[in-house]
């Protein structure tokens, strides 16, 4: 018997609470996302917002269960959307529909999207932004996003992609990094989890010489 989305529901009806992030556009998507999924799965409801697992079908001991609980689930997700984002999405019955759609409105053609984050990211430059910190965040989003959506970008690539930007204001620190980096012979495996890592040490790296620069003058 094939999965459906009902088959590890909680038997007892699930009150979900707002979560604390309103999803605004696609600069805060992913934040909003990380947290939607948290709650989802804290219950057990994740398979709900999931359009590639069949619903279960009518009739079926399981649908009534799995239709109030998706409409429920639907509502919820409505609640954690700005007025401009709620607008602009159409009626849906279900926690799937609804997600979709927002993933949609959201992210744009699916499609192409992965294609499209690789390249932005890939060609991500500093001199884009004001402050380093702007850039670094925007990168490390980047990277993640185009991670997720299964068009990977390295820990190392990155790495070396984000030492190579931030040279400018750092160029001791950066050039030690990428020795780390690179290794003695080849170069260092890399998650996405350590170039997290990395992306707090150069951010790390700016408060301090800022301090610095700060008693000096």
């Amino acid at each position: 018997m094939s999965p459906t989305q009902a088959d590890n529901l909680p038997a007892e009806p699930i009150k979900l609470n707002p979560i604390r992030e309103t999803l605004y556009d696609e600069n805060n998507y992913w934040t909003w996302l990380s947290k939607i999924k948290s709650a989802l799965e804290t219950h057990n409801l994740q398979d709900l917002t999931n359009p590639t697992i069949p619903r279960p079908i009518d009739p079926s001991p399981q649908y009534e269960h799995w239709k109030r609980t998706s409409q429920h689930v639907g509502l919820w997700l409505r609640m954690n959307l700005s007025p401009a984002v709620l607008k602009t999405l159409k009626t849906t019955l279900y926690a799937d529909d609804t997600f979709s759609i927002i993933q949609t409105l959201i992210l744009g053609d699916m499609s192409v999207r992965p294609k499209q984050v690789w390249k932005k990211a890939i060609s991500t430059r500093r001199c884009q932004f004001a402050t380093v910190e702007e850039y670094v965040e925007t990168f490390r989003l980047l990277v993640h996003e185009a991670n997720v959506l299964k068009a990977p970008i390295s820990g190392y690539c990155a790495a070396m992609l984000l030492l190579g930007e931030v040279r400018g204001e750092m160029p001791l620190w950066a050039c030690l990094m990428e020795l780390k980096v690179t290794g003695d012979e080849e170069p260092v495996e890399m998650t996405e989890t350590e170039f997290g890592g990395l992306c707090e040490g150069v951010l790390g790296q700016l408060r301090v010489k800022r301090r610095i620069e700060a008693v000096c003058n």
